[in-house]
């Protein structure tokens, strides 16, 4: 029985980290690239857009992805 709900559970929260794990990164011009991340409300997933410039000093954010998951596979993808 607690196998079945273990097992359960593990599809459940892989399916939402799936769904909220998308990322999309296009380049805009120059140093200056969008990103699209997404979260899934009620079955629906919702985008949003931010932008991010690379200069010589580093990388500057102009927004964040929607939760704190989202934010380590974007800074790996601009490694």
């Amino acid at each position: 029985m607690y196998k079945s709900l273990f097992i359960f559970f593990i599809c459940l929260f892989l399916q939402n980290a799936t769904a909220q794990g998308k990322l999309e990164i296009s380049h805009l011009t120059g140093d200056f690239y969008i990103y699209t991340t997404y979260v899934d409300y009620e079955g629906t997933p919702y985008p949003a857009n931010s932008m991010y410039a690379v200069t010589p000093e580093g990388v500057v954010m102009i927004d964040t992805p929607w939760d704190t998951l989202q934010v380590k596979p974007l800074l790996d993808s601009i490694k």
